[in-house]
């Protein structure tokens, strides 16, 4: 009996260190698991941070080309302004040139017409004194 009891004890001492390791084994594997979740955890976090600052850099890279793209076409707006009075008055400025040259040619038409005349007065004027001196000659 005595070698039984002597048996159970042993038996039951072992049975109690293999629980004992088996739970020291059961919270370090707890440890472990906890910490590789933690570090997933944190990659995670890193990785979601990282993308945001990413989706940030790129939003900023964004307003700054919409910033740029709104600032040429003002700039394009402008010139295109710029380019749009410089034919407003080079207009003006040939519709000017071309009422001076139509002036000056009704001027000088004018000029012309009267030169004209003038000269058709005078050839008037000295036929009729030939004529008349012809008239005089041949009448006497």
């Amino acid at each position: 009996i005595t070698r039984l009891i002597l048996l159970r004890i042993i038996l039951t001492s072992r049975l109690d260190n293999v629980r004992n390791e088996l739970k020291s084994d059961i919270k370090d594997l707890d440890n472990k698991i906890d910490t590789v979740e933690n570090n997933l955890n944190i990659k995670i976090d890193n990785v979601r941070n990282e993308l945001k600052s990413d989706i940030k850099d790129l939003d900023n890279k964004i307003d700054n080309v919409r910033n740029e793209l709104k600032s040429d076409i003002k700039d394009l707006d402008n010139k295109i302004d710029n380019v749009r009075n410089e034919l407003k008055s080079d207009i003006k400025d040939l519709d000017n040139k071309i009422d001076v040259n139509k002036m000056e040619l009704k001027s000088t038409l004018r000029l012309h017409n009267w030169m004209f005349g003038t000269i058709i007065t005078l050839n008037i004027g000295i036929l009729l004194t030939l004529i008349s001196i012809i008239y005089s000659v041949l009448g006497k």
